[in-house]
């Protein structure tokens, strides 16, 4: 786990740590990543893929294709996000 503080250990299965943590500000949004979607610093799509760049986390968190829509639309964004900068 990957926090502001650096990284952590957690023996919880990600599907148990899922359910533990309130859905109304945590998302799974790739296999191998829960993220904090108040956390979400800037998006970015790299070779049409989306990223996440999380405050005080250095390495930016991808997005499954499954989960990038609903990542836009609670983040409030359209689908199609103009705004974020494509660099692939």
């Amino acid at each position: 786990m990957a926090t502001a503080e650096g990284r952590r250990f957690c023996n919880l299965a990600i599907g148990d740590l899922e359910g533990r943590l309130d859905p109304g500000h945590f998302m799974r949004v790739h296999r191998s990543h829960i993220v904090n979607l108040r956390c979400v610093a800037q998006l970015q799509r790299l070779a049409g893929r989306l990223l996440l760049q999380l405050g005080g986390v250095a390495e930016p968190v991808p997005v499954s294709r499954s989960s990038a829509a609903e990542v836009l639309r609670r983040l409030g964004l359209p689908s199609a996000a103009p705004a974020m900068d494509d660099q692939g």
